[in-house]
Parts: structure tokens; sequence; C-alpha cells
């Protein structure tokens, strides 16, 4: 181009050379947004990657179905909480714009299945169970994608676990309170979860046997106390009280009278089985005395035999009883008809702690009776002449008189 000045004669070349802009390229998108399935409530997003070689500017448009999404208009698309009306296709149109040109590309559709809100149900019933018994409960989900399962956070008896299934089972093996929640998870990993509830498992039952034996009065404390006990590993305790005509005051002292009476043993609980108790009755019964001898055994008939005896524990009076004939006891004093052998029997009387108690029969033997002394009286002739037919030496030479007994 030749350009001439005002003066008509001064002029300059100039080049001018024109550039044709280009017009811009569609979009290649290299990252297309991706189905995908979720459950009502869960978030989700959708995004696309696109270049333009030309370096021009991308904008992106959102469509559902073919309608565009209002506000979605970047490289991605999220909704926070899906709900089952935003299934659907959805595809997103990148448009590179360029020396005030633009080209579009749109991205292949990405299917949003929904499956309805995942719900699980707290259970309200079911929740209490016993020691060492077979417990089962079934937690309830409802909703959801595919298969759901199940799992507890807190605390389960022992012996009880939960299935994969919301089946919460086995035998516990501990008693008490356990606290628990339980949540569900569906294929698309939604989640619910209940609220805390709590699963009661009732302390086991225990049992207690007391073993009774025959008691006899000692001085000393008397009663049972030794027991067969299962369940519970607590200590046993022991109350006896007077029975009937029997005056003692419940206590944990054994009595030590003779009288009728109750025990009652206790099992205290332990942390899984509660406690029990038994009551039995006892008696204690008088003692025996020491054995009694009758020790007056030979007399003369004729003559009262005061008895005597010796033994026995009580110093109780003594009574004597004889069945033989001609043989009579009064206040303890014998007499017979005539020589005869009397058996005799001893009794010493019982009292509050001890028996009566009687001798063996024993025989007493009462001798002929002796005759009163003989006594010769002699005349002087006798005497001197010694022709009595006695010898002379058992005269007395001043009274002529003899004694001599006669044999019996």
């Amino acid at each position: 181009v030749v350009v001439t000045a005002a003066d008509g004669t001064t002029s300059k070349s100039y080049t001018i050379t024109v550039t044709r802009l280009a017009s811009a390229v569609t979009p290649t998108i290299s990252g297309q947004p991706t189905s995908v399935g979720k459950t009502a409530g869960q978030s989700v997003t959708f995004s696309v990657t696109a270049t333009a070689s030309d370096s021009g500017t991308l904008s992106y448009q959102w469509k559902k179905g073919g309608t565009d999404i209002s506000g979605a208009t970047s490289s991605s698309y999220t909704i926070n909480s899906t709900t089952t009306s935003d299934a659907g296709n959805y595809t997103v149109v990148v448009t590179n714009s360029i020396n005030s040109t633009t080209a579009s590309a749109t991205s292949n559709a990405a299917v949003l299945t929904m499956s309805s809100a995942v719900t699980i149900t707290t259970p309200s019933s079911g929740l209490s169970g016993s020691l060492n018994t077979a417990y089962s409960l079934t937690v309830s989900a409802a909703g959801g994608s595919g298969t759901k399962t199940f799992a507890a956070t807190g605390s389960l008896p022992a012996g009880v676990t939960i299935s994969s299934g919301g089946v919460i089972s086995g035998t516990p093996t501990t008693a008490g309170d356990f606290d628990l929640t339980v949540t569900v998870t569906d294929a698309n990993n939604a989640t619910a979860t209940t609220s805390s509830f709590r699963i009661s498992i009732a302390k086991g039952v225990s049992s207690i046997s007391l073993s009774v034996g025959t008691y006899t009065y000692t001085g000393t404390g008397l009663g049972p106390d030794s027991v067969t006990t299962s369940g519970s590993t607590g200590s046993v305790t022991y109350a006896y009280a007077g029975r009937g005509s029997t005056t003692y005051s419940s206590s944990s002292s054994k009595p030590t009278a003779v009288g009728t009476y109750t025990v009652t043993a206790t099992l205290a609980a332990d942390s899984n089985y509660a406690s029990v108790s038994a009551t039995s009755n006892f008696d204690i019964g008088k003692a025996n005395q020491s054995s009694l001898t009758v020790t007056s055994t030979t007399g003369n008939f004729g003559t009262s035999l005061t008895l005597t005896s010796s033994g026995g524990t009580t110093s109780g009076s003594v009574t004597y009883a004889t069945s033989t004939a001609g043989c009579t006891i009064t206040s303890g004093v014998l007499t017979t008809t005539g020589a005869v052998t009397c058996v005799v029997t001893a009794t010493m009387a019982g009292n509050d702690t001890y028996n009566s108690v009687s001798s063996s029969a024993t025989n007493v033997v009462m001798g002929k009776a002796r005759q009163s002394t003989l006594t010769l009286s002699l005349g002087t002739t006798s005497f001197f002449g010694c022709n009595t037919g006695y010898p002379c030496s058992v005269f007395n030479a001043n009274s002529n008189t003899a004694t001599y007994n006669v044999p019996s």
C-alpha cells in the first residue's frame, strides 16, 4: 500500500498482512460421566473431563433427560441428598468458545438408578433373656438396594452375636443389662442405625440343699452346717431358730440346748446367679448318761439291805426295782422272805439334757440269816466232872457256863 502526504508529493509504501481468525474446535471429552446406583439420602456426583486443542474456554451445562439443570454449569454436578425422583439419564454439554465462535460436544448419558431409603426398626420387644438359655432377636430393615448387612455397636452378652442378616442369637453366659445400636448397610453402602436399645439377661437360678444329721446334746453348739449348691459362687450363711415349744431367737450361732429347731441356709447372689435359700427342721436330743452299776450285791435274810449304786451323770434320784419272787424293795431298801437271789435293776432319773439310765439286771444274793448266840448253863457237878460231852476247856470255872456257836 502507498500512502501520499497532503502535499501531494510525499509518499510511503506499507505492507498489510491480513490473518483470518480460526473458528472454535469441538472439545474432546476424555472422561465420561459414569452410571451409578444410589439409595435415597445418599449424595451423588457426576463429572466430566474435556479439553480443547485451540485452548479455547470451556463451559458446561448438565442436563437431566435432555433438560438443562439450573445452576449445573461446572465440570461436575453433585446432588447432596438424593431422592427416588432423581433417577434418570444425565448428560453434560461441553462448549468451547474462542474468537467469538463456539463448538460443543455432548457426553455419554450417565444413568442414575435410585433405590428407596434404607430404614431399620429399633426393637421394642423380645429384649429379655435368661442366663444359659438360648436367646434370639431379629432386627428388621427395609428399603435400600441389594443385600443388606447388619452390625452391632455397644455391648452384647457373652455368648451372643449378631449375624450379617440381623439375627442376634446365642446362649448368654453373663447376666446383666447390655446397651447397643444396630446399623444396617445396603449394597450402595447406605446405612441406617437404630436408636439405642437394651437387652436384659436375667440371673440364673441357683440351688441349695441342706445336709441334716442327728444331734445329741454335748453342751456345745449343734446343727446343720453343710450344703450342696449350684449356680452362684456366693457365700453361704446360716440362721438357726427355735421351733414349736423351743424358744431360740434367730441367730447365726448354733443352739446348744435340747429342743426342736429350724435352720435356713442362704446362698448369696453373684454377678450371674440369684440368691436362694433352703430351710430344714432338726432336733437336738437328750444325751445318754454314763453307765449305772448296782454296787450292793450281798446281804442276809432277815436283815434289810439298803441298795446302792455308782455311775450315771445327772446325780439324779435313783430308784430300784425287782421282779424276783420273795424280794421286795421299798424306798431303796431290799427285804426278802428267805435266803434268795434277787435280780435288781437301778434307774437314775434324767433331766432336761440327759435321758434316764438303768443298770443291767444285777444279782443281789441274800444269804441265810445268822442265829442268835446260844448260851449253855451247866451245873457244878457237870463242870467238875467234865462229863457233859463237851470239852472241859470251854467251861468257865467260875460260872459253870460256856458259850458255843451252833453251826447253821
